[in-house]
């Protein structure tokens, strides 16, 4: 359609619950907020209004309002309004920002993390655990989104990356077993705490205990054993 999400909103992931009472709630109410949304290469690119897009397309409904304004004069200006326009309301997650933190990165629009940071008012390493998150295989991103509250905090998160921090990793056992830990983390509430010992308990290294051996050696006609 004609209608498209602009590729650098601060928001990536939709939540289908968020999505069904947003499209319920245009079939009841209509719609009270128009988008907010600019023209480029024939299409109109939303750079607010995501949730109502996807909404008004899974109900059918006939027409959305959109308020057109001028082209941002760069990716990083549509990013950063998509932001503020998203803290304003319901945040986008740090699972999100991953995502755009290495796109505005690989793109230029920021010298480096630094530069990113001091632009959002964040630290360095805040950014950079940021873009750990990108290591997540996306079957375990799915079961994350089910529960931002809790497991899109980035402290949390941070945790079930280090999971995956080689790309040999990313197996279906470690994936299975990540998900359980994730849907344990969350029905038993567990702290901050008791997840980081979990998670260190899969992560490190078993250690073999060797076992001596002893065997016999002959040298100068002398009989020994080592």
């Amino acid at each position: 359609g004609w209608l498209v999400d602009s590729n650098f909103n601060a928001r990536v992931y939709y939540a289908v619950e968020e999505i069904d009472e947003i499209g319920q709630s245009l079939v009841k109410n209509g719609q009270d907020v128009p988008l907010w949304a600019y023209v480029d290469n024939g299409k109109v690119q939303v750079v607010d209004g995501g949730k109502r897009t996807r909404a008004g397309r899974s109900v059918g409904f006939p027409e959305l309002r959109v308020d057109i304004h001028e082209k941002p004069a760069s990716f990083r200006e549509t990013y950063m309004r998509s932001r503020r326009m998203n803290l304003q309301r319901s945040a986008q997650t740090c699972l999100d920002d991953a995502v755009r933190f290495k796109q505005l990165l690989e793109s230029g629009e920021f010298e480096g993390q630094i530069a990113l940071g001091k632009e959002l008012g964040i630290s360095q390493t805040t950014v950079s655990l940021t873009l750990s998150l990108n290591k997540l295989p996306e079957d375990v991103l799915k079961v994350m989104r089910t529960a931002p509250a809790k497991l899109c905090q980035l402290s949390f998160a941070v945790e079930f990356a280090k999971l995956f921090d080689s790309p040999n990793d990313a197996t279906d056992e470690n994936i299975d077993a990540a998900n359980a830990l994730l849907r344990e983390v969350v029905q038993e509430d567990h702290s901050l705490a008791r997840t980081k010992a979990l998670i260190q308990a899969r992560t490190s290294p078993r250690r073999e205990r060797q076992t001596a051996s002893t065997f016999e050696v002959h040298y100068a006609g002398v009989k020994g054993s080592l």
